[in-house]
């Protein structure tokens, strides 16, 4: 067991921090906090899960685990009938490191941990949980803190955001007060209190940069954002700088981000390519893509029926679901529940999910209940037709396809969810559309909450007086290793071995 030896972890997390857009900023607006981790430390990419997704990659943050053996693979998860189930982390199923790091005697305060639905239970993790759920807390002290400084966790504005209702001048200032009370509820609780690990995520840059990366003035909406957890980065390192302990100041994020200037419009790809077959009553055409984006934007996903099994049955679920058909899977509640597309019968693959430069294609087989393919030869013969077909896909010159991955052997032949046959990644500068449909074209420029979009490569960042790291090809899988490692806490069965070096 180890021992209290009076180091210190601070963790940040910041949901799609590309090194790109920190050294741009930090070099621009003087961010001093980030400038003494790139200049006295190190900022490095940090690799993210396929596809790169809140849902998938800070899972793998917390436990080390790769998606197919933490079981989130995505928001949503499909079931037999096609409809979509809503996934959460089990932390009770796979530990985060702050339940392991208490179940050895060390205090944590984690503040707004991303898909964290539940508090810990343990007495030693002070905790307010975060996106995508309405913040919950662990005891009434902390809850009373929180009331104290006014913070009720990343407001909920995506929709008015869509939807025109307010501009992405206020959201940006709703999202930078956020940041702002969040980070004023950790310093007092971190100078009030003992915590040997406190772990503070922002989630907000992931909203804002969804609808500004391709503008021109893009910087005044995110900068905003930034210079707030520079804020609190700068208080971090000198408040641990007077302790006069061994210490690390840790910076991650679970994913990237770049402009977007083109969607791939993968179901259509498919259906033009006769491996997918559309329900005779959905109206095609022009209407679904909206390529002037004159107009508000319908849409059709590639599933039977969008009906969960559950068929949505709490309000705080339906809440949920509509907060993230708003600000991940790019297309109304309403359309996303009720919309019937795909003749399943007559349909041998299709793309689903949600719309990220990295996507999935299922092969619709015995392990649906309406199996267009029924030999598993056939099956692989799919797979290596549709791969050829995708890898000499053009945009004019370019080609838009990056690299295809096998579902098979990134998930592991995990049971714990339907894993695609095929990942498609796309190339810089595009996303991925699975909700759209046109018979005009297969590329569409982005609609406005598509403007920016994941990459598969976020931060990782390094200040300390008393370990370094080792940060080449460095994952998400690897942080976990390196948390236990700095509290001399041993964990075999982590396919991924520690990075610290002392």
């Amino acid at each position: 067991m180890p021992k209290k030896t009076g180091k210190r972890l601070y963790l940040i997390g910041i949901d799609s921090a590309p090194v790109s857009i920190v050294s741009s900023l930090t070099k621009k607006y003087k961010l001093h906090g980030f400038e003494k981790v790139i200049e006295k430390g190190v900022l490095a990419d940090l690799e993210s899960t396929l596809p790169p997704i809140t849902a998938a990659a800070w899972p793998s943050i917390y436990t080390g685990l790769e998606p197919g053996r933490h079981g989130v693979m995505n928001f949503f998860s499909l079931d037999k009938n096609y409809g979509k189930q809503l996934t959460f982390y089990d932390t009770e199923r796979n530990p985060p490191f702050w339940d392991i790091l208490g179940d050895f005697g060390l205090r944590a305060l984690i503040v707004t941990p991303a898909m964290v639905t539940e508090p810990s239970r343990s007495s030693n993790v002070d905790m307010i949980t975060g996106f995508p759920l309405k913040p919950k807390f662990s005891s009434q002290f902390i809850e009373d803190i929180a009331k104290k400084f006014k913070f009720e966790g990343e407001p909920e504005i995506e929709q008015d955001l869509k939807d025109g209702k307010i501009t992405l001048a206020k959201a940006s200032s709703g999202y930078a007060d956020s940041i702002r009370k969040r980070s004023e509820v950790s310093k007092y609780l971190i100078g009030n209190e003992n915590y040997d690990l406190v772990f503070v995520c922002y989630t907000e840059a992931d909203r804002i940069q969804h609808y500004s990366l391709n503008r021109n003035d893009w910087e005044d909406y995110v900068a905003p954002l930034y210079k707030e957890i520079d804020k609190f980065i700068q208080w971090l390192i000198g408040y641990a700088q007077k302790r006069k302990e061994g210490f690390a100041i840790m910076l991650v994020s679970d994913h990237g981000a770049q402009a977007i200037k083109k969607k791939i419009l993968l179901n259509s790809w498919l259906i033009n390519n006769r491996y997918a077959s559309l329900s005779p009553n959905v109206n095609v055409g022009g209407p679904m893509v909206d390529m002037s984006l004159s107009k508000k934007e319908t849409s059709s996903e590639g599933l039977k029926e969008h009906r969960y099994k559950e068929q949505i049955q709490t309000s705080s679920r339906k809440m949920v679901t509509r907060f993230i058909c708003a600000s991940v899977v790019e297309t109304d509640y309403e359309d996303f529940v009720n919309k019937r597309t795909f003749a399943m019968k007559n349909t041998k693959a299709f793309a689903s999910l949600s719309n990220n430069p990295v996507s999935n294609i299922w092969i619709n087989d015995s392990r649906f209940n309406e199996p267009a393919v029924k030999e598993d030869e056939r099956r692989r013969r799919l797979v290596e037709e549709i791969g050829m077909g995708l890898k000499d896909l053009k945009d004019g010159s370019c080609k838009p396809i990056a690299r295809l991955h096998s579902g098979k052997d990134y998930y592991k032949d995990t049971e714990l969810f339907i894993q695609p046959d095929m990942i498609v990644e796309a190339g810089a500068g595009y996303t991925i559309d699975v909700f759209n449909h046109s018979e005009e074209s297969i590329f569409a420029e982005p609609e406005p909450a598509r403007r920016g979009d994941h990459t598969r490569y976020g931060i990782f960042g390094l200040y300390s007086n008393c370990a370094k790291a080792d940060y080449k090809d460095i994952s998400v899988l690897d942080i976990a290793p390196i948390i236990y490692d700095f509290y001399g806490i041993d964990k075999k069965e982590l396919t991924k071995g520690s990075r610290l070096k002392r």
